[in-house]
C-alpha cells in the first residue's frame, strides 16, 4: 500500500516575478504536499520561490503537524494560509524582501529586543549567527566574555549590515536581501525579563536544498540550531530522484524527474 506521506513540488520559472513584487505575492504555478509537517511545507515553498521566511512560532506542536495541500496558479501568501489552515492563529507581513509569519498570541521578546547599533561585514550565517546571539545576551544583561562558531561555513553572500537601532527582525530582513534565501524559525521564549543565556537554542536557520548527508530526507542542505523541521523518512522523500547539482557555492539543487 502506498504511503500518503510524500511531498512533491513542481518548480516555477524565477522570471515569473521581479524585485518589485512583494514576497507574499510571488506566483506559484503548482504546489503539492501530502503528509509533510507545516514547517517542512513552508520550507519547500520558500525554496520554490527563493523567499526568505521568518516563522515566529506560537505553538511548535501545531507547526509540526502534517498537512495536505494541492493548489495551482496561486501565490506564496495564499499557500501559506492554506498550509497553516486555521485563520487568526498567524499573520503574514512583508518586511522588504523578508516574509514574516507571526503567531498571533505568543510573542518571543527576542524578536523586538533593542540591540542598539549592530554592524556585520561578513557574508555567512556562520559569522552572523554567533554575533546575533552574543548581541542578544548583552542586551538582556548577561555576563559575556566572547563568542565563536563551531561547524561548517554557511555562506549566503549576506550584504553588509549597519543598523543604528537593530532588532532581530531588522537583522533578518537585511539577510533576506542576500541572493540566496534562507528560513528562520523562532520558538517562544518564556522569560519576560533578565538574561537570555543561550538565545540561539530558540531558533533554527536553514539553507534551502537537500544536504549531502541527509539526501532527500531534509528540506535544508545545512542548518544550525534546534531541528524544528523534522527530516523526512527515506521512503517518504520526494518522488523520483532528488539529486543535487551543486554550484561552486553549493546553492543549487536539481528538481525531481517528471
Amino acid at each position: 500500500m502506498k504511503s500518503p506521506l510524500w511531498l512533491a513540488i513542481l518548480f516555477v520559472n524565477p522570471a515569473a516575478w521581479c524585485q518589485q513584487v512583494e514576497p507574499s505575492e510571488r506566483p506559484v504555478d503548482h504546489f503539492q504536499v501530502e503528509g509533510a509537517s507545516r514547517l517542512a511545507a513552508l520550507a519547500k515553498l520558500g525554496a520554490l520561490t527563493n523567499t526568505t521566511l521568518l516563522v515566529e512560532i506560537d505553538r511548535l506542536q501545531f507547526m509540526q503537524m502534517p498537512v495536505f495541500v494541492t493548489d495551482s496558479h496561486s501565490t506564496v501568501g495564499a499557500l501559506i494560509r492554506r498550509i497553516i489552515g486555521k485563520q487568526g492563529l498567524y499573520t503574514i507581513r512583508n518586511e522588504g524582501a523578508l516574509l514574516i509569519i507571526a503567531g498571533a498570541k505568543v510573542r518571543n521578546r527576542v524578536l523586538d529586543l533593542p540591540l542598539g547599533h549592530f554592524t556585520f561585514k561578513g557574508s555567512a550565517i556562520s559569522s552572523l549567527h554567533p554575533l546575533l546571539a552574543y548581541s542578544i545576551r548583552v542586551a538582556t544583561g548577561c555576563r559575556v566574555q566572547g563568542y565563536g562558531w563551531a561547524g561548517p561555513a554557511m555562506d549566503l553572500n549576506i550584504p553588509a549590515i549597519d543598523l543604528s537601532h537593530a532588532t532581530f527582525e531588522k537583522v533578518v530582513a537585511r539577510v533576506a536581501e542576500a541572493p540566496e534565501a534562507s528560513m528562520w524559525i523562532v520558538e517562544p521564549e518564556s522569560s519576560s525579563t533578565g538574561c537570555i543565556d543561550d538565545p540561539a537554542s530558540h531558533w533554527q536557520v536553514g539553507l534551502y536544498g537537500f544536504g549531502r548527508l541527509a539526501g532527500c530526507q531534509s528540506p535544508f542542505r545545512a542548518s544550525v540550531g534546534p531541528s524544528f523541521v523534522a527530516p523526512f523518512l527515506p521512503e517518504h522523500s520526494f518522488p523520483g530522484d532528488c539529486r543535487m547539482s551543486l554550484s561552486p557555492t553549493g546553492s543549487d539543487i536539481s528538481p525531481p524527474h517528471q
